[in-house]
């Protein structure tokens, strides 16, 4: 993230790693911005079925859906500043 000054600063945002899905399924997925402080957008490219769910770095789940959409916006503002993994299926 760029602060009003133009400096870089990760210190306020959520930052996201793939939790485990094989590279095939990963085939055409965006998932952006990566840090965000705000709303993540995933992309899968297509209007499949699909299941997300996001843990914290302790493992807990903090956000799970089911969703036929190609993107999906999902609310990172609630969470606290940490990495945060993603899963696919």
């Amino acid at each position: 993230m760029t602060n009003k000054c133009g400096c870089v600063d990760t210190s306020d945002g959520v930052n996201l790693t793939n939790g485990g899905t094989n590279e095939v399924e990963l085939v055409g997925v965006s998932v952006y911005p990566n840090s965000t402080s705000d709303v993540l957008n995933i992309d899968k490219g297509s209007n499949a079925s699909f299941e997300i769910t996001i843990t914290n770095n302790a493992g807990a789940m903090v956000y799970q859906s089911d969703t036929q959409n190609q993107t999906t916006t999902i609310s990172m503002s609630n969470m606290a500043t940490g990495i945060y993994s993603y899963i696919e299926k």
